[in-house]
């Protein structure tokens, strides 16, 4: 796909259709599921924990994260923190 597609494009792609959920499907549906606002709307421990439930869509809640989940998300913000990405990244 990379001899195709730049990579942030092939992220949208994935992004828009990834399962985040028992029939949730994408990024922007989970946003609107979980916390009632438009993915561009999310605040940083929101956006973590959606990315933190990836591996376990089906049996983590977002709006109710266990001990688990939230250590996933506060590495997820860690990580975030120590990359260094410029301040209008970050909210």
């Amino acid at each position: 796909m990379e001899a195709l597609l730049p990579k942030r494009r092939i992220l949208e792609l994935y992004a828009n259709v990834i399962e985040m959920g028992h029939g949730i499907y994408g990024v922007e549906a989970a946003s609107q599921h979980y916390f009632g606002v438009s993915a561009r709307d999310l605040t940083r421990d929101q956006s973590a924990v959606l990315a933190a439930v990836l591996p376990n869509p089906k049996g983590w809640d977002p709006t109710n994260p266990g001990r688990m989940l939230r250590w996933r998300q506060q590495r997820i913000l860690r990580r975030e923190r120590n990359a260094h990405f410029p301040k209008k990244l970050l909210r």
